[in-house]
């Protein structure tokens, strides 16, 4: 995780040129925030209720940089298809991701992260197995940058 109080002034003066607010996201980064769920008024964004204050962020980074036409919301994807083994039925196992977009290398399934549970590590597996590509995990707004850069997404003005 990228320490925000330890970016060099010139760094944050070009963050908040590109209206972030760093004073906000310095204050999030504290320890008490991490593991408290952020309340439904602070994780809605375009009426849309996300599970955590992260990924309601990561959301409005996407459609800033990346557009809505070129990003999917809850894309649900089949691990296991429903399964009946001596006469007992096994429902259908799914893996629904916080994100997909669309770059000009291809398709990206984004998990916003605030810590792994055991659940995700099972699916994670489970889904590079059937689908044979990773699952993007963004923990912080640099790995979220970064991931973008790589990828040609310009993040700046």
């Amino acid at each position: 995780m990228i320490d925000l109080a330890k970016l060099g002034p010139s760094a944050q003066v070009q963050l908040r040129a590109q209206g972030i607010d760093v004073d906000r996201l310095m204050r999030k980064q504290s320890k008490r925030a991490r593991y408290q769920r952020a309340p439904k008024e602070r994780r809605t964004v375009d009426g849309k209720v996300f599970d955590s204050e992260w990924e309601s962020e990561v959301y409005v980074w996407l459609k800033r940089l990346v557009g809505l036409d070129r990003m999917e919301l809850q894309p649900r994807f089949e691990l296991q298809p429903e399964v009946t083994v001596a006469g007992k039925t096994h429902a259908r196992m799914e893996y629904v991701a916080d994100f997909m977009i669309r770059l000009p290398d291809g398709e990206h399934v984004i998990d916003a992260k605030g810590h792994l549970t055991e659940v995700f590590r099972l699916k994670e597996k489970l889904f590079v197995a059937r689908f044979n590509r990773p699952i993007v995990q963004l923990h912080n707004l640099g790995q979220l940058l970064d991931f973008l850069r790589r990828h040609g997404v310009q993040t700046t003005g």
